[in-house]
């Protein structure tokens, strides 16, 4: 929770696990090998420089809300990501139970984001892309019941969304639409109205 003073030219690389509410300042990188785990149960970590996490990392995010500083978030100038992205919702959290309800957390914050997390975990268990991924990276992945949960690369954000969807959104992106209906009549007519039947 002290304050990390990383010089512009110079890089600073850690090997064990960086956690709290730490301030990196100065305009230097920032590489992470090991863990990086933002905040006190929830809280930000600002790096006033650049941020690499390495391709054997893992990123720890907890979730207790979507307002400011109840869940954890990584600020920087540019973040190259790499290596694994863990989600854990504390006590205090619950996903939406209102259809249509989505909960919006922005995770990483920077001036430029470049690459995606290999993989992705929320409360233990992985996150698939049942639709997608884009070029980016961004996915959803449709847990059960009509509730997704969508990791969206921006070029300045990575940003995480528990949607519970409205009835007849199949996919998970907040409307209802053809791309909908043709899920659907697919699902209760597999081999098409040109037969055979």
């Amino acid at each position: 929770n002290d304050t990390v003073e990383v010089s512009s030219g110079s890089t600073a690389i850690y090997f064990e696990t960086v956690t709290g509410v730490a301030s990196f300042t100065g305009g230097g990188t920032t590489v992470v090998e090991g863990s990086l785990a933002p905040g006190n149960s929830p809280g930000a970590m600002n790096f006033a420089g650049d941020v690499v996490l390495g391709a054997g990392s893992t990123t720890l995010m907890e979730l207790a809300g979507t307002g400011a500083g109840e869940h954890d978030q990584l600020i920087a100038g540019t973040v190259e990501i790499a290596g694994s992205l863990n989600l854990q919702s504390m006590d205090e959290y619950v996903s939406p139970v209102v259809r249509g309800q989505s909960d919006d957390f922005v995770l990483v914050l920077a001036g430029s984001r470049a690459n995606h997390f290999s993989n992705v975990t929320y409360d233990g268990a992985a996150l698939s892309a049942d639709f997608g991924p884009d070029g980016s990276g961004s996915f959803r992945d449709h847990v059960a019941g009509g509730l997704f949960r969508s990791v969206t690369y921006t070029a300045t954000t990575v940003q995480l969304q528990n949607l519970l969807a409205l009835k007849g959104d199949t996919d998970g992106d907040a409307d209802g639409d053809l791309s909908d209906y043709n899920r659907l009549a697919t699902h209760f007519d597999p081999v098409g109205s040109l037969g055979p039947h």
